[in-house]
């Protein structure tokens, strides 16, 4: 297999499909999967991947809110040497000051401490050993082309399955809101893992849906979407996990979660494997007076892992209560990111309704 030897990323593997896209053959080589990077590279200004991808590089975007085109390296930049064009990260507007409208948790009775203490000790990831031998295999990785456009690189997120046909991710998996376009195609694979000489067990995405009032405001608590399949995975993995409303964040302090899905950062090859990650609950943040309290827990995940579920042990059977959306709006007491954890939109029976009777339906071209 390609993984196990020096391979060529723009080549075919054996079995006839792409490394970056598992069964869209019909992909061009390179739109597939460019070439690292290198120092020496002339960079181009491209747009830049929806927040919670990492490019297949392995390259982050800025996160959520952040702008745009402060991730973007400068015109005919080489790569590897600092541009005009940089991070801001202590000025005086984006200081860190205090956490706003958070609904502190039971580890954690003053939200202030998350600013002013690192939380990379609270973090705990691992490769997951052996997916295939429990319900982890219903959980996959999501090979997506963001745009037709050339110039656009593909992206990739998590999903899972939620019945034989049907799987959760994250709405801008589905759809971006800042072109306000959807995403030209989308293929889930189960249990992906670059290394197994097992034969992919993959699906295109033929539709979907995400509550309207995503796309007129694009937060985290309204960050979800179901998508039809176009052959029954659940029953070939014979694998699903149901998703579960809970009454509130009080939940969060009596159940561990555990986040299993596929981030694309370096310290997690690329995305390559499944990888589960124990960190504690944070507390619950709020976009406002009318939106309910998203749940934060501590990750080092970042891109890649956006539309992974959050999972809960319930009477010894896994349930779904969270889903990756993004990084949490915490910044250090200088102003800096944080990035150590995770947000979620909070799945109450509310949330699952509106999905039901208040959604916006899409098909992907076939």
């Amino acid at each position: 297999m390609p993984g196990q030897q020096p391979y060529d990323r723009n080549e075919r593997r054996r079995d006839g499909r792409y490394d970056a896209y598992p069964s869209q053959g019909d992909i061009p080589p390179h739109e597939q999967r460019p070439r690292p990077v290198e120092v020496g590279d002339t960079v181009e200004v491209g747009d830049p991947i929806g927040a919670g991808h990492y490019d297949s590089s392995g390259a982050m975007p800025p996160p959520r809110g952040a702008d745009s085109n402060a991730a973007r390296v400068s015109p005919r930049t080489p790569a590897g040497i600092p541009g005009p064009v940089t991070w801001p990260t202590r000025d005086a507007s984006i200081a860190a000051g205090p956490i706003q409208n958070a609904l502190p948790s039971k580890r954690f009775p003053d939200p202030s401490d998350l600013s002013s203490t690192p939380l990379s000790s609270l973090v705990k990831s691992n490769r997951v050993a052996e997916p295939k031998e429990t319900l982890l295999r219903a959980i996959g990785k999501l090979m997506i082309r963001v745009s037709n456009h050339p110039h656009h690189i593909p992206a990739s997120g998590s999903a899972w399955l939620v019945s034989p046909s049907v799987i959760a991710t994250s709405a801008h998996n589905l759809y971006d809101s800042t072109r306000n376009e959807w995403s030209a195609s989308v293929e889930f694979c189960a249990t992906y893992d670059y290394y197994s000489n097992e034969p992919l067990v993959t699906s295109r995405v033929t539709s979907c849906y995400i509550p309207k009032a995503y796309l007129s405001n694009p937060t985290t608590d309204r960050d979800i979407g179901l998508c039809f399949l176009d052959r029954n995975v659940g029953d070939i993995v014979d694998a699903t996990i149901p998703m579960k409303p809970i009454p509130d964040n009080s939940f969060f302090n009596k159940y561990p979660i555990q986040v299993v899905g596929y981030p694309a950062g370096s310290h997690f090859d690329f995305g390559k494997q499944m990888w589960h990650s124990n960190g504690p609950y944070l507390m619950g943040q709020s976009n406002g007076p009318d939106a309910s309290y998203s749940p934060v827990v501590a990750s080092d995940f970042g891109g890649g892992a956006s539309g992974c579920p959050w999972l809960a042990k319930i009477n010894d059977e896994y349930f779904a209560v969270g889903i990756t959306s993004g990084h949490a709006k915490l910044r250090y007491d200088d102003a800096d990111h944080n990035l150590m954890s995770l947000t979620s939109p909070l799945f109450t029976q509310q949330l699952f309704d509106e999905l039901s009777d208040h959604h916006e339906y899409h098909e992907f071209a076939v």
